[in-house]
């Protein structure tokens, strides 16, 4: 799917080391988690490495970033460590409005993995 606007909301629990990655548009923006960091430490950080291409809407929810962009765009989510625990839950306004306006699913990948799949709003649309 693609959008013109998403709110992608992150939950779990995130451990020191692993890469939790929001893809958007085939470019995955990866923050390293820190000691100690939870939710909301990750959603700072990757909202930091987004380009000015997106623009950050303010939420009051602190594990979601909202984002849009003039063009359409496609969203992701992946989590890679040794025994990770994140969760995305992706909504947002489809660019085609046919399509379904959300979805969410777990997304758990082991031990550095290279095939880890990654939950993405699917293309079709």
């Amino acid at each position: 799917m693609l959008f013109q606007q998403a709110a992608v909301t992150l939950s779990g629990t995130p451990a020191e080391g692993e890469m939790w990655t929001l893809t958007l548009d085939d470019i995955g923006y990866t923050y390293p988690v820190q000691l100690n960091d939870g939710v909301d430490e990750v959603v700072t950080g990757l909202k930091l490495l987004l380009p000015a291409a997106y623009t950050i809407q303010a939420d009051p929810d602190p594990a979601r970033i909202s984002v849009s962009r003039s063009t359409r765009f496609s969203v992701g989510f992946s989590v890679l460590g040794a025994a990770p625990d994140g969760e995305a839950a992706i909504e947002g306004t489809p660019s085609n409005p046919t399509c379904r306006s959300s979805t969410s699913a777990r997304s758990r990948c082991a031990g550095g993995h290279p095939g880890c799949p990654e939950l993405m709003s699917g293309r079709s649309c």
